[in-house]
C-alpha cells in the first residue's frame, strides 16, 4: 500500500569515487518535507557514515524496498546550490575528464564548502552552515545619546568623542571593523558606548562583491581600442580558423610578461561572443584575478 504522505528524494553523493555515479533515494521526513527542494544540500547516512549530498529530484515513490530506504538526517541549506542544467554539466565533465562526481561537485559550490565538511565530521550539530559572511554593524541610538550628552564629560574621553562624531555623520551605521580602522581606537571604547546603550551592534549578512576597481583614477581602458600588432594578428588569425569551422583545438601562445598576450585573449573573447557563443578564462594565480578582471 503506498503511503501518500512520504515523498523522496533522489540524492548525489559528494564522495571521490569514481563508481558512485549515481542518486541514491532517501525519505524525506514528515518534519523536513517544506525544507528539502530540488538543489537544497543535505546530510545523509550512506554505509557506516554521515556525508554530504546534492537533492535532484523529489518524488512521491522510491522503486527500492521500503526497509532498504533510509531518511535525510537534516538541511544543510535549503537554499538550492545545483539546478538540473548545472547536474548536466557536472557529468559530462565527469565522463569526460574521468573523474569522480564528487570531485566535479566541489568547481560548483560556493565558498562554503568548508563548512559542509565541517558539519559532517561533527554529525550535523549545527543546522545551516551555509558559509555566509557576517559583519557587525554598529548604529548610534541617538535618542539614547540625547539624553545624556550634556551629563558626559566628553573631553576626559576624546575616543568615545570621536565615534560619536563619526556615527552622526552615517545614520545608516557603519562596519565595526570600518570604525575601528578608520579611527584607531580600541575594542574596549566601543564596549564602553554600547553598554552604556549609547550603540548598538547589529549581526547583518554581508553580500559578497567579486567586483574589481584595479583601474579606478588611471586610465580608462573600456575607451581604448586594442590595436594587435603582426604577431598577434596572426595569433588571433591561427586559432579563429579552429572557432570558425567548429572543431577542438588546443594552442599555447608563448610570450614574456607584459607582451600582449591578454590583448589575444581579448579578441578571441570577442569574436567568440560576437557568434553567439561563450568563453571561459581561467587564470592560473589568484594575484592575478584583478589585474585581468580589470582588463576585460
Amino acid at each position: 500500500m503506498t503511503d501518500f504522505n512520504k515523498k523522496y528524494a533522489e540524492v548525489y553523493l559528494d564522495i571521490k569515487v569514481y563508481e558512485i555515479d549515481h542518486p541514491f533515494d532517501y525519505e524525506i521526513p514528515l518534519h523536513l518535507s517544506n525544507d528539502v527542494k530540488v538543489g537544497s544540500v543535505v546530510l545523509v547516512p550512506f554505509k557506516s557514515r554521515k556525508v554530504i549530498g546534492y537533492v535532484f529530484k523529489i518524488k512521491d515513490r522510491s522503486e527500492l524496498p521500503e526497509k532498504e530506504i533510509r531518511k535525510i538526517e537534516r538541511v544543510i541549506s535549503s537554499r538550492p546550490i545545483l539546478d538540473r542544467n548545472k547536474l548536466k554539466l557536472i557529468h559530462w565533465m565527469s565522463f569526460y575528464y574521468v573523474q569522480p562526481l564528487g570531485k566535479v561537485f566541489e568547481l560548483f559550490l560556493p565558498p562554503g564548502r568548508k563548512s559542509y565538511e565541517k558539519i559532517c565530521k561533527e554529525g550535523g550539530l549545527n543546522h545551516e552552515g551555509t558559509g555566509f559572511k557576517y559583519q557587525d554593524f554598529l548604529i548610534l541610538n541617538v535618542s539614547e545619546y540625547n539624553r545624556i550628552k550634556d551629563k558626559f564629560d566628553w573631553d576626559r574621553h576624546p575616543s568615545k568623542k570621536k565615534v560619536i562624531q563619526y556615527l552622526l555623520e552615517r545614520s545608516e551605521g557603519v562596519s565595526q571593523r570600518e570604525l575601528v580602522k578608520d579611527l584607531k581606537i580600541s575594542y574596549s571604547t566601543l564596549r564602553s558606548l554600547l553598554s552604556h546603550r549609547i550603540l548598538s551592534k547589529k549581526t547583518v549578512r554581508v553580500k559578497r562583491d567579486f567586483r574589481y576597481d584595479l583601474l579606478s583614477g588611471t586610465r580608462n581602458v573600456r575607451d581604448e581600442k586594442i590595436n594587435l600588432n603582426y604577431y598577434q594578428k596572426k595569433c588571433v588569425e591561427k586559432i579563429s580558423e579552429y572557432m570558425e569551422a567548429g572543431s577542438f583545438h588546443g594552442f599555447l601562445i608563448e610570450g614574456v610578461s607584459a607582451g600582449g598576450k591578454t590583448e589575444i585573449y581579448i579578441e578571441l573573447c570577442r569574436r567568440a561572443i560576437a557568434k553567439k557563443k561563450r568563453a571561459i578564462v581561467l587564470t592560473p594565480e589568484i594575484s592575478l584575478t584583478p589585474q585581468l578582471f580589470s582588463r576585460f
